[in-house]
């Protein structure tokens, strides 16, 4: 989120690219996210799995 505001603020709001930047920060938003939220469900798991192995 700080990462796509810092580039809005630095490249995006003075260019040309103003009218399809707003769509492309969505999109990497959203893709950050569910990889975060990836990230965190194999975090679990493992956790999970190394706390109690005998769980599978």
């Amino acid at each position: 989120m700080i990462w796509e505001a810092g580039e809005y603020v630095a490249f995006i709001r003075h260019s040309t690219e103003l009218q399809t930047a707003y769509t492309d920060t969505l999109g990497d938003l959203a893709l950050g996210t569910l990889g975060a939220l990836l990230a965190g469900l194999i975090v679990f798991r493992v956790r999970r799995n190394y706390s109690n192995p005998s769980a599978s």
